[in-house]
């Protein structure tokens, strides 16, 4: 079904990249040429001087490659083309970066089928800092089952009228896929920042957009694993955990699978080398600075201690959060936070920032007043 009903030429030209840049097919035969052989790990680079002065910056650089993970199967590299999630008059919160997904992605055209409910995954876009899924839900009555699971009764309702066409928060029993990359499970935070975003194709179908932080560094070529949801609970037999997926309040099995090659994206990563940038008494714990062509993420071990059902979250002595800073790069130009993830591994969080201009080297962060309660607090802006 295309969303143009009959209109079939229409809808492929539309999905038409248009022919492949020679300088694309040279660094994907390159690539693959070099498959076969395992890279040498990535050299160590030297740390970078901290700044100990009223604005501490952090330089970038630009990333290198890192070792080659074997794959088996096809390895899909992230190419100009055209993503069918935007080919229609429904507005989503992506829209402005639309072409930065298009000239990084792959079409992957995977689905699976279990228990009436199809799970689809129709491109992914990925580098260091990102994974990003574009996908359909389908199920008979898809949107009638929706608004049930989302109406006043369940504890847990977000509408009691009529289910909207689009939104950017998830439903219950909305697909909210994650990723997993060998033992790393990628987008678990069910923050605003992991996003979805979605809207309804017709009443049967629902056509998604996830949006996922990386807080660590992918390899060069991976196969990464697609779940429309992650969950445990206690095992059966009580050894240990058991992991299961949901979707419309139903378990099955919708775990796809696909091989990627990021080779094309690495050229234009830059990284800030971890390292602990200190004004006066307070420190910033700053585990990875890093931009690429899908954005920019920032990594940083905010030393809290505590969290939900452990207690009162206290930040240990003389840490501070990025919140309390504000980044600006070599340009001149504030790098606004869209908002924090939350806690993953351990104590670290994660940001995703605008991207600096093109060409910058180095990023200073300004320590930022606050003022007000604890409820109200209001930001002084440099």
């Amino acid at each position: 079904m295309t969303r143009y009903g009959n209109e079939k030429e229409k809808m492929r030209s539309l999905l038409d990249p248009g022919p492949v840049p020679e300088i694309v097919e040279m660094r994907l035969r390159e690539a693959y040429a070099a498959l076969p052989e395992r890279r040498p790990a990535r050299p160590a680079r030297p740390r970078l001087r901290v700044l100990r002065t009223a604005l501490a910056a952090a330089a970038l650089c630009v990333a290198l490659p890192v070792t080659v993970l074997a794959a088996t199967g096809e390895l899909l590299p992230m190419i100009e083309g055209a993503i069918a999630f935007f080919r229609t008059d429904a507005a989503t919160t992506l829209d402005s970066i639309q072409n930065t997904f298009e000239a990084y992605n792959a079409a992957v055209a995977l689905e699976k089928t279990d228990a009436g409910v199809t799970f689809t995954v129709d491109n992914i876009s990925v580098d260091d800092n990102f994974i990003n899924l574009f996908g359909r839900m389908q199920a008979t009555g898809l949107r009638a089952k929706l608004q049930e699971a989302n109406t006043a009764g369940d504890g847990n309702a977000l509408f009691d009228g009529q289910m909207p066409d689009r939104w950017a928060f998830a439903y219950n029993d909305m697909p909210r896929p994650v990723v997993r990359v060998g033992d790393a499970v990628y987008g678990l935070d069910n923050s605003l920042n992991d996003s979805l975003n979605f809207y309804f194709q017709d009443d049967d179908t629902v056509c998604y957009a996830r949006r996922i932080l990386v807080n660590d560094t992918l390899p060069d070529s991976f196969v990464m694993q697609i779940l429309p949801s992650y969950a445990t609970r206690p095992a059966a037999d009580g050894a240990g955990a058991e992991k299961y997926q949901t979707l419309l309040g139903t378990e099955g099995d919708w775990t796809l699978e696909c091989g990627v090659d990021i080779t094309s994206t690495r050229g234009a990563v830059k990284n800030a080398e971890p390292q602990v940038l200190t004004l006066g008494e307070s420190k910033l714990d700053l585990k990875k600075f890093s931009v690429s062509p899908l954005g920019a993420v920032a990594v940083v071990d905010e030393h809290f201690t505590g969290g939900i059902g452990e207690g009162d979250v206290v930040q240990k002595d003389g840490y501070t959060s990025l919140e309390q800073y504000a980044v600006r790069d070599s340009a001149g130009n504030w790098m606004y936070w869209m908002r924090p993830s939350g806690w993953t591994v351990g104590e670290e969080s994660l940001y995703e920032f605008v991207k600096p201009a093109d060409g910058v080297d180095s990023l200073t962060f300004v320590p930022v007043l606050y003022s007000g309660t604890a409820q109200a607090q209001e930001a002084l802006a440099p």
